[in-house]
């Protein structure tokens, strides 16, 4: 995390969870900030995600090779969500791509990022590209909620109205997320974006991690942590219901197998969101069972308390036993994705 913004949000009450503070768990009230990101306006410190610098006149292009969307339509008006597969066709790392300063920003779980820079340099051979952690070079900042959104709209002109649309104004991007209420995500050097916080938080509460998580988590949107890299074709995590994936694009690692999910309908699994009476999140990969049968029926993809009890769970699970699925002895009740 940058030194100053860190300093910014300790100076604000930030409770982070570690010595290096790479990463806010939560702010003055852990339970309000949940309510606040479920149903009313918060400002989200997302360090948790990490970021990837990619430049070079042929980024473009290799991007092209290794991503599942066509990244010939990323500009600053529009933001790509797209996953990173392995030769066998499941998702390394899902990335949030932003252009943002003549460059791209990829956005994604900042304990993925060592892992998924190494690997993307491997093939970067000849080509006029490079990749670098720029985690510390840019504030990355979340926003939920009408108010906040109005607040946005004040400092911005105007705001992105389609999901994954995008500007750029005075050193930031902002990009549109999907959900049931306003959700934005904006990037920006420090200098740029502390102001912006200080308007947020005027009519926004200040909160962490977990309650960014259940925002995603609501909305259903996935993500990929290093205990399932590798563990999921795209089709599985609704990639291709939330615009991730392009079926007329050319070659790319794992497309083979992604075209072939799609086109012969072999999925057997997909995304669910579901809701269980947990007092403590699962963490990703904990696997699900299926009635009384001590089968492997689905494994968590994200989870985090929701303010109205129990906690929020995105998994993927098998199609036919789904409305029994359980966690440990603990049912899961099904709720209806918001796509």
């Amino acid at each position: 995390m940058f030194p100053a913004w860190s300093a910014l949000l300790a100076d604000e009450g930030a409770r982070f969870n570690d010595e290096s503070r790479a990463e806010v768990a939560y702010f003055s009230d852990a339970a309000a900030e949940l309510e606040a990101a479920a149903a009313g306006d918060a400002v989200f410190d997302l360090s948790a995600l990490g970021a990837i610098g990619i430049g070079g006149d042929e980024a473009a292009d290799f991007l092209q090779g290794q991503l599942t969307h066509d990244t010939r339509l990323l500009t600053p008006a529009r933001s790509l969500l797209a996953a990173y597969c392995s030769p066998r066709g499941r998702a390394l790392a899902l990335l949030r791509l932003v252009a943002h300063g003549g460059g791209t920003a990829a956005l994604l779980p900042a304990a993925s990022l060592a892992a998924t820079l190494q690997r993307l340099r491997m093939f970067v051979l000849r080509a006029k590209a490079t990749l670098d952690d720029a985690s510390n070079e840019w504030v990355r900042i979340g926003v939920v909620g009408e108010r906040a959104a109005n607040a946005l709209a004040s400092r911005f002109g105007t705001l992105p109205e389609a999901p994954d649309a995008a500007l750029e104004r005075h050193g930031v991007s902002l990009v549109r997320l999907r959900g049931a209420q306003p959700r934005f995500l904006a990037l920006g050097h420090f200098n740029a974006v502390a102001p912006l916080w200080a308007e947020l938080r005027a009519v926004a509460r200040p909160a962490g991690s977990e309650a960014w998580r259940l925002t995603e988590i609501l909305a259903g949107q996935p993500a990929v942590y290093p205990e399932t890299a590798d563990a999921f074709v795209p089709q599985m995590l609704n990639l291709q219901a939330l615009d991730a994936i392009s079926f007329r694009k050319g070659c790319y690692t794992g497309q083979e197998i992604v075209a072939r999910t799609q086109y012969l309908g072999t999925l057997k699994r997909r995304l669910v969101l579901t809701r269980a009476a947990l007092e403590t999140p699962p963490a990703p990969g904990t696997p699900l069972a299926a009635g009384e049968a001590a089968i492997d029926a689905g494994r968590v993809v994200d989870a985090a308390r929701h303010p109205a009890g129990g906690c929020a769970l995105l998994a993927v699970a098998a199609l036919e036993p789904a409305e029994r699925l359980r966690l440990g002895t603990v049912p899961l009740r099904l709720e209806p994705l918001p796509y």
